[in-house]
């Protein structure tokens, strides 16, 4: 494995959260292979870091959301419930960061058990932690996953449609798009004359 040392103080936070930035940067992309090396990497250099408190819930959730299949986004939230259990491996504030994606990963995978659990984590995180209007909109898009897997299919385009107006409006437009085509996706699926959120 290659080290970088960042700083002179020999920190390595910027080493495992820049591959973890570059991952998400290039699966937009469509470099996910090469997205994929780089999260795991960023783990690596996360474990052993001082700091890896305040990225393994980070990796986790990117590792997560990186996940083509539901049945592969939950098997990576799996791990990192065994990895990111106490104060040791995670911080307050940076737990939404793996409290959504694992919220909706196990929406995804029919795990309503498990998606209740990171649901409440996600909406006291977004509202008493983070509040933030990013994470509102994540918070939407959690509901609007929740909504789907309960097969709530105009309550799920409409939170899906409030999620992508709040990444919008935070300046987060892959998230937006994201939720907009989650939204649209949903339209074929509802009665004629209520394809509006």
């Amino acid at each position: 494995m290659r080290r970088r040392r960042i700083s002179p103080q020999g920190c390595y936070s910027t080493a495992s959260s820049g591959p973890q930035q570059a991952r998400r940067s290039r699966s937009s992309r469509g470099h996910r292979d090469q997205g994929v090396l780089l999260v795991d990497e960023a783990l690596s250099v996360a474990r052993e870091s001082d700091v890896g408190f305040h990225l393994l819930d980070r990796i986790y959730g990117t590792r997560i959301s990186a996940a083509t299949e539901p049945a592969s986004a939950l098997a990576a939230l799996e791990e990192a419930e065994d990895a990111v259990r106490g104060p040791v491996e995670t911080c307050p504030g940076c737990r939404i960061t793996l409290a959504v994606p694992a919220a909706i990963a196990a929406a995804r995978a029919g795990d309503v058990e498990r998606m209740e659990h990171w649901e409440k984590a996600s909406e006291f995180l977004a509202n008493v932690v983070m509040r933030l209007p990013a994470w509102d909109a994540a918070l939407e898009e959690v509901r609007g996953h929740r909504a789907q897997a309960r097969g709530e299919v105009a309550d799920a385009r409409q939170r899906f449609a409030a999620a992508a107006a709040g990444f919008a409006t935070a300046g987060q437009p892959l998230d937006e798009a994201r939720c907009l085509a989650l939204a649209e996706d949903l339209a074929s699926l509802l009665p004629p004359g209520r394809e509006q959120p």
